[in-house]
């Protein structure tokens, strides 16, 4: 397939399965899949939006066509009967985001989750079994954890799906690096099940935007059983020209209730994905959205969540309705799950805060931006004043090699690096210092500034020097929707963030009712033979009750409440029930404060 004429017969195929491809493969994307089909190991970095998960898609597709009609192309190029492949994802987010891109290419693909296989089970179907039998799904998407599973090795050890697996492949592999060491620690099993658990003929295949030569690479690469003159590393410029990425001091803090940064940026009816560290931090910014757009909005039209506690099926609405719907204008993810999401419509991405976030992690969010060609978009990363402070501080005092166990960690090590200390401390350009850390070819160019380089888009530092402006006007088709009600907290009749937040005694005291509550609901669906099986605490989890602790004074209306209800499978029908609780929980607590 790499030769001149297996090359031609792969462009022949895609223009032809895929006619809005009309050019076909672009150079790199032809360079890849004809080593996946020759069975060769691949190592793609290149920038978001640039094409890799092609990988995914078009070596399965031209194998299909090509044994679907054997005398329209030249014979003797390697193939497989029913060619299969699986893709190892971060989170099921992105596994979620692959099946419908690949669902619109007529790839089936299926995500093998948690839910999933709870789903499966209930049924009564063996999804081992359907994965083995090769015809069901070309492609199945899971997450590591999963493969280190009994149904796993039966499968990788079946004679019909080892003759049939085209390939193994890792999506977004800078993040064995990042999350293997100790926040998700099977991400170092991928290399393992690779290399001891697919055929030889199987092609490996790792996928990233953000991984940096050197030694980030070598880790990855080490990991994946990926040595030198091994494997085709295909490497591209992650940068992107029609993103002007900035970076801004926050004015207030994220601690509080009040988000006056981010205005702007809700002020430009532009689409917009807001990334956070965290859930809490996402929900109190939601609050904050929600109760700074007028009565007669429509709130949960204009604005959605995407996060791991939201179902699978609202995750995908939300992306349907981003790209769709032109009166959904923000997202709110947490930055994490939200590695690989793919929305078309997205102009600005903004990530709020950096504090435990690496570079790769930022860059990545800026790259969601912007995707649709000809667009110009913004990429923000809104910065606090005491991780500026940390960065100043690090470069200051750089931490030493450690030399064994017992070496005590710098004190800044574990939420700051060395190049994310030299981004937030840059002051001459922020992509010279992006494409130099990157090796972004051609570098001659690349590690210009943006006036030298004449970058369209200038970076804010670039920007500011210029003495231009830049304009990022919403499109012309963007409906007008009811204008912002921005107000103080003064003028909130709560009074200030700290009487928003319950004590540990009201905390305990609020538990309570909310145990008796969710002890009620186990009564009456046992009285009707329903949930026979489950424990106590999964008719009103933990985790919700937390949240609704977190919010509970916040929480004004059931509609309100519903946003952390997602995953509740009992919402449907006892959502009002628990709105009374919560309502008289709020009015115990006001009256006692009184």
């Amino acid at each position: 397939w790499q030769s001149q004429i297996g090359r031609e017969t792969l462009q022949k195929i895609t223009k032809k399965v895929i006619p809005a491809w009309k050019d076909g493969l672009r150079p790199v994307q032809e360079d890849f899949c004809s080593a996946i089909l020759d069975g060769e190991d691949v190592l793609c970095c290149s920038a978001t939006g640039g094409g890799k998960s092609a990988a995914f898609s078009v070596p399965i597709l031209a194998l299909h066509e090509y044994n679907k009609n054997p005398t329209l192309y030249p014979a003797g190029l390697r193939t497989r009967l029913n060619p299969v492949g699986i893709v190892v994802t971060p989170t099921k987010g992105l596994a979620s985001n692959i099946v419908l891109e690949l669902g619109h290419l007529n790839v089936a693909a299926f995500a093998y989750s948690r839910e999933s296989l709870a789903e499966a089970r209930r049924s009564g179907v063996s999804l081992a079994d359907e994965i083995k039998g090769c015809e069901k799904w070309q492609v199945v998407c899971v997450d590591p954890e999963h493969l280190k599973t009994k149904e796993w090795r039966e499968i990788s050890e079946f004679p019909l799906w080892r003759d049939n697996v085209l390939y193994g492949a890792g999506d977004e592999v800078h993040l064995i690096k990042e999350w293997g060491a100790d926040f998700r620690v099977d991400f170092r099993f991928i290399g393992l099940f690779f290399r001891g658990r697919l055929p030889a003929t199987a092609s490996v295949v790792a996928l990233s935007a953000t991984l940096a030569p050197g030694k980030d690479t070598s880790a990855v690469c080490q990991s994946l059983g990926l040595f030198d003159g091994q494997f085709h590393l295909i490497r591209r410029t992650n940068e992107r020209p029609n993103i002007h990425f900035v970076m801004q001091t926050l004015s207030h803090g994220l601690s509080g209730y009040e988000f006056p940064d981010i205005i702007p940026f809700l002020k430009s009816r532009r689409k917009t994905i807001f990334h956070f560290n965290s859930l809490e931090m996402l929900f109190r910014f939601y609050v904050y959205i929600w109760r700074s757009q007028p009565r007669t909005a429509n709130k949960m039209r204009r604005t959605r969540m995407y996060t791991s506690l939201c179902s699978a099926e609202y995750n995908r609405e939300t992306i349907r309705l981003i790209d769709e719907d032109p009166e959904c204008q923000i997202v709110l993810a947490t930055i994490a799950f939200a590695n690989g999401i793919h929305a078309k419509s997205l102009l600005d991405s903004v990530t709020i805060g950096c504090s435990t976030t690496t570079l790769d992690i930022m860059w990545q969010g800026t790259g969601r931006a912007g995707r649709e060609e000809g667009t110009q978009a913004r990429g923000v990363v809104l910065v606090q004043k005491s991780t500026l402070t940390l960065a100043r501080k690090y470069l200051d005092s750089p931490p030493r090699p450690t030399k064994g166990k017992g070496s005590r960690k710098h004190k800044h090590s574990e939420t700051m690096n060395l190049a994310k200390a030299q981004l937030l401390t840059e002051s001459n350009c922020y992509i010279a210092f992006l494409n130099t850390h990157y090796e972004n070819p051609p570098l001659e160019i690349s590690t210009l500034d943006c006036l030298a380089a004449k970058r369209p888009l200038p970076c804010s530092l670039c920007l500011a020097r210029s003495g231009k402006t830049l304009s990022f006007p919403a499109p012309a088709s963007t409906p007008t929707l009811p204008a912002w009600t921005f107000a103080s907290s003064s003028k909130r009749s709560y009074g200030g963030s700290r009487k928003l937040k319950l004590t540990r005694k009201e905390r305990e005291k609020s538990q309570t009712p909310l145990n008796k509550f969710r002890n009620s609901i186990r009564s009456q669906e046992h009285k009707n033979g329903r949930f026979l099986e489950h424990p106590q605490t999964m008719f009103l989890p933990a985790s919700i009750q937390t949240s609704l602790l977190d919010n509970l004074l916040l929480i004004s209306s059931l509609s309100d409440m519903e946003q952390f209800l997602q995953k509740w499978r009992h919402r449907a029908a006892h959502a009002a029930g628990l709105y009374r609780v919560v309502t008289k929980i709020q009015k115990n607590i006001r009256a006692d404060r009184e």
